[in-house]
């Protein structure tokens, strides 16, 4: 799926005026800041994002993720358009903050990181996106009600059929002990 990248000035504006502060008040740049390949490594996951005693360090992020932690995003499927290397290439940032900088101030700060080194252009936009919808179907739900047993979540099943050349897959997952308001976000996870 193509995501997008976007902002434009209307996006400063509405930054500045979300987190309250003026130009005069709030730093826009970080001191000082190294933006770099991420080293290839066996825990492909992110990791940091926030400010700690003045220093703003993410480890491992997706330019999605470098987006999403800039513009305070919940969700990268609201990220749409830009090219395919958005979700595979990934950074790391270290940076110094100025003195009274804010977590807030830091999400500010590495709008301006994005736009200074990756010459990062975003469009804020809205519009109707496809969704899908977990609903109750006709008749009695067929789920079981969970005895309690066994480890909570969802795995593969055990015992795969072998699969055949040129056949793809259906996938399949095995979920117990779960909430609907935890299995919901496994759902969406597995329909991209």
């Amino acid at each position: 799926m193509k995501r997008a990248i976007a902002v434009s000035s209307v996006v400063a504006l509405l930054s500045g005026a979300a987190f309250g502060q003026s130009a005069e008040t709030a730093p826009n740049k970080f001191e000082i800041a190294d933006v770099h390949a991420s080293p290839k490594s066996t825990t492909p996951y992110m990791s940091g994002g926030v400010l700690r005693s003045g220093r703003f360090e993410i480890r491992r992020a997706t330019m999605l993720d470098l987006i999403r932690i800039a513009y305070n995003i919940d969700d990268n499927s609201k990220i749409l358009g830009g090219p395919g290397w958005l979700e595979l290439d990934r950074f790391d940032v270290i940076a110094k903050a100025p003195a009274r900088a804010t977590q807030d101030t830091a999400k500010l700060m590495l709008q301006d990181l994005l736009a200074d080194r990756f010459k990062l252009v975003l469009h804020m936009d809205s519009k109707p996106m496809p969704t899908l919808v977990l609903s109750q179907g006709k008749g009695k739900p067929k789920l079981k009600q969970a005895d309690g047993s066994g480890t909570p979540g969802c795995r593969g099943p055990e015992n795969q059929p072998p699969q055949q050349p040129g056949v793809i897959p259906k996938p399949t997952l095995l979920c117990r002990g779960m909430t609907m308001e935890a299995f919901a976000p496994t759902l969406r996870g597995m329909a991209g």
